[in-house]
């Protein structure tokens, strides 16, 4: 998709937006974290053990759940793998030299 200078963005700081459905429910979910979250997000999707630093990180990994800090909103909000039934979440992909930015779409 498009380009980002590694010079031009603060993974820590900048917001992005990861909106979610949940089984038995019809409105989506926006929650508004910063892009490192997102992309330990999909570490943690892949199962990438590698991102594992805590013994919270190990037992969110063996039991296939994910804790967010919404920004905006000023709330935890914990996601189970087992109950989304639609996601999208923007991520970045490092190639070397610029960020990729990609749209993990997931029915």
């Amino acid at each position: 998709m498009a380009k980002i200078k590694k010079e031009s963005i603060d993974l820590e700081t900048t917001v992005t937006s990861v909106k979610m459905l949940l089984r038995g429910s019809r409105n989506y979910i926006n929650i508004n974290c910063t892009v490192a979250q997102a992309i330990d997000f999909v570490d943690f999707l892949n199962q990438n053990r590698a991102v594992i630093r805590t013994r919270q990180e190990k037992e969110m990994m063996k039991n296939r759940f994910y804790i967010f800090d919404d920004i905006v909103s000023k709330k935890t909000v914990m996601v189970n793998f087992s109950d989304l039934k639609y996601m999208e979440i923007p991520y970045l992909y490092d190639d070397g030299q610029d960020y990729d930015l990609k749209v993990l779409t997931w029915n």
